[in-house]
């Protein structure tokens, strides 16, 4: 009995119980993946995972696990990072085109590995997605900031139809660049879940900063953060990411003596600031910012007495500023046709 209570007992027998709750997590998975329909075995590392996580809570102190996660949230976030772009899965609702074009021929069908393809959410499947997958299709015309692949007469790629393209502008629409380097599959991937990953890592940053690093809140705050109705419904991330990404460095440069961070923090906010102007969606833009304006004048005031600005810094500054203004130059010459377009409508 008291051997039994022994080894119940956490972080005694470590080892033994790590290796079982694996073994359990694995043999449990094959079980539901042979259960569900369709047998799909993408399926097994993603339920061994959720298993195995739910199993070293009964192995380890919680305390000690989650003290873990947060020392190697970053590392941890690459790893998935990776794992889920090499795999290529995306949350892209766009097997609803089998029931648009061929519902009566089920043999080809594709099914979602978790969850289903959602047919409401048709500017993202039948809208977004197939302008960014028209990028990758012709070989001797990928990625051109004017292509005709998507409507058969050169049409401008990087506003409105907002997909990747091989120009200085793609730093504008850093997500994009998965495209570019892994093809249509794997840079959907890179482009569905990068953003969700970078919400949820920057969500927690600019909580962490305004709790006063109250991890527990600041949890709780990411949470409310990127499961927000604002956030899910039109899958909206790059407002809170680009602002909060740039309030999370200004802070960070205004408090750190090193001029290296500085130089990093400076290169941050230039891609956060343009990538946040090309949004191109006024009627969000200024709504977010109405939401993360305050934010910033806290940040500038509770630093105010700790913060020592000189010619160094002032240059820095002025780069970042020159540099917004050379993409915002290089934009209007490339599209000032589509901008006067847009800029002469209603919507948005």
């Amino acid at each position: 009995m008291d051997l039994i209570k022994n080894f119940i007992k956490k972080e005694n027998y470590t080892k033994i119980k790590i290796f079982s709750a694996f073994v359990v997590s694995i043999v449990i998975s094959i079980i539901l993946v042979i259960i569900m329909p369709n047998k799909i075995w993408d399926r097994l590392p993603i339920f061994s995972i959720i298993i195995m996580f739910s199993l070293i809570h009964l192995i380890l102190p919680i305390k000690k696990i989650y003290e873990f996660i947060y020392k190697y949230r970053y590392l941890i976030a690459i790893i998935l990072f990776a794992y889920i772009v090499i795999m290529g899965y995306s949350g892209s609702s766009i097997g609803s085109y089998q029931y648009a074009i061929q519902p009566e021929d089920t043999n080809i069908y594709y099914s979602p590995i978790l969850g289903k393809s959602r047919d409401i959410r048709s500017d993202e499947w039948n809208v977004n997605t197939p302008i960014a997958v028209s990028q990758t299709i012709d070989e001797n015309n990928k990625f051109s900031y004017f292509n005709d692949n998507l409507r058969a007469v050169p049409t401008e790629m990087f506003s409105i139809a907002a997909s990747p393209v091989l120009d200085v502008m793609i730093l504008a629409k850093p997500f994009f660049i998965g495209f570019i380097l892994f093809g249509a599959e794997h840079g959907q991937a890179f482009l569905w879940y990068g953003k969700v990953i970078a919400l949820m890592l920057i969500s927690f940053e600019l909580c962490m900063l305004i709790t006063k690093k109250n991890k527990l809140v600041s949890l709780l705050g990411m949470i409310l953060i990127v499961f927000s109705a604002a956030t899910q419904w039109w899958n909206i991330t790059d407002f809170v990411i680009w602002f909060g990404l740039a309030l999370v460095l200004l802070d960070k440069f205004m408090t750190t003596d090193k001029y290296k961070i500085k130089l990093a923090c400076a290169f941050g906010i230039f891609i956060s600031a343009i990538s946040y102007i090309f949004i191109l969606y006024p009627a969000w833009q200024l709504s977010y910012g109405y939401v993360f304006l305050p934010i910033f004048i806290w940040i500038v005031w509770k630093n105010r007495k700790i913060y020592k600005f000189n010619w160094k810094d002032i240059l820095i500054v002025l780069v970042v500023i020159i540099s917004i203004a050379c993409i915002g130059l290089r934009y209007y010459t490339m599209s000032k046709d589509v901008l006067n377009t847009v800029m002469n409508t209603d919507y948005p």
